[in-house]
């Protein structure tokens, strides 16, 4: 049995884009940055004050960047284990972040050494986040509490036991100092009102809860708390024209291949024109199948790249169907339709001619003419030197 060979997809180039004010903000865009850290991100923040620094928790270490430098500005090292979630204040000046031997660090951005350490927790800290008053800290832990710390003192304020798995989100709102909200492995969610000291438990997660967006505490209603969750929907493509040993046009056409990759569909029809057998895999097809075929020829068949392959392929539908035109409208209309593009199309070209005819004759009139200067060729009438006039020899006297 011969090897399979499968079909080649032809790399067509990219039309150019019409410039419009969109596209000219997103080319002000420069090339992305790639920083290598020395083990894996757990968390990136970003300051509130300019010039808008990052911190970026990966491994034992802490390294804030500044946004037109791939060095980091400032370094803090001072973790015995993995550091986590480290995070700006909202004055931009301190940096909490949680660590894997359970003990929180508070550090100023412009030095090196902790100011603070809390200390209480029993097992690592996942979780950090300064509320909004700037004078208070909140961590979640592996040992299913979470804490409040007072900043000046270095104090434990309070510790909320409703958990019953590894906290590992959370976050407390930019607006109240005394609402936040954390999440577990396990799937709740615990929102707090300190001030009323009410807790309420949403168990609407069917997995892992791993983040957060200020954003959701702020549509949290204060007792009546529900979250809805949108179901993902995973389009599975069933195909794969360059492993499946049996390519079929129909395939080809399906909704996906036709509006995100038309090219498959191209060189499908070209292999199958190639091998002559493009006419057999038209042929036989109720309305549906042709009424989708007609749809992706009127909305591909115009395109530079796909012309040539498509407008054979279009011949041979005429062709084919020929004895059923006036039995579908659908069909009817597309065709209709069809015959309208490729007669504007028809119309453009004849244009672009006589456009490309104009240019040529005046680029031909602007240019000036140049006589090219030959050796021994008299100017008057052509004629080499002495081959036109012939001169008498002259009598000397004796």
């Amino acid at each position: 049995m011969a090897s399979f060979k499968p079909t080649k997809i032809q790399v067509y180039p990219k039309l150019g884009e019409k410039v419009t004010q969109d596209t000219l903000y997103w080319k002000n865009y420069k090339a992305p940055l790639h920083i290598k850290e020395f083990g894996a991100i757990t968390n990136i923040d970003f300051s509130p004050v300019a010039p808008h620094n990052f911190a970026v928790t990966a491994f034992t270490r802490i390294h804030i960047y500044g946004p037109f430098s791939q060095e980091p500005v400032t370094s803090f090292t001072r973790f015995k284990d993995t550091a986590y979630c480290g995070r700006f204040r909202s004055d931009g000046q301190l940096l909490v972040a949680g660590c894997e031997d359970s003990v929180v660090r508070l550090f100023d951005v412009s030095g090196k050494v902790a100011l603070r350490m809390f200390k209480g927790h029993t097992k690592a800290v996942h979780v950090t986040d300064f509320i909004s008053d700037r004078y208070q800290i909140l961590t979640g832990s592996d040992d299913y509490t979470c804490r409040l710390w007072d900043l000046p003192n270095a104090t434990e304020l309070n510790s909320y036991q409703e958990h019953t798995d590894y906290i590992r989100c959370g976050v407390a709102s930019k607006l109240n100092r005394d609402l936040f909200i954390t999440g577990e492995i396990e799937g709740n969610m615990i929102h707090r009102l300190n001030f009323l000291m009410i807790s309420s438990v949403l168990t609407t997660h069917k997995q892992f809860c791993t983040c957060f967006s200020p954003l959701l505490i702020l549509h949290l209603p204060s007792l009546a708390c529900s979250v809805y969750i949108p179901q993902i929907i995973n389009l599975q493509c069933q195909w794969n024209l360059q492993k499946k040993k049996c390519m079929d046009l129909d395939t080809a056409l399906e909704t996906w291949t036709r509006h995100r990759k038309p090219e498959i569909t191209v060189a499908v029809m070209k292999e199958l024109d190639r091998r002559g057998t493009l006419k057999n895999a038209l042929a036989g097809r109720d309305e549906q199948a042709l009424a989708r075929l007609l749809n992706f020829l009127i909305g591909n068949v115009v395109d530079p790249r796909f012309a040539p392959v498509l407008v054979t392929a279009a011949e041979m539908i005429l062709d084919i169907y020929r004895s059923v035109i006036g039995q579908s409208p659908v069909v009817d209309r597309q065709l209709l339709r069809l015959q309208e593009l490729l007669e504007k199309e028809i119309d453009y070209q004849q244009d672009l001619l006589e456009v490309m005819g104009m240019l040529d004759t005046m680029f031909a009139s602007s240019f000036p003419r140049m006589e090219v200067p030959c050796p021994g060729i008299s100017r008057a009438n052509g004629l080499a030197g002495g081959d036109g006039i012939t001169s008498r020899p002259q009598i000397q006297a004796t």
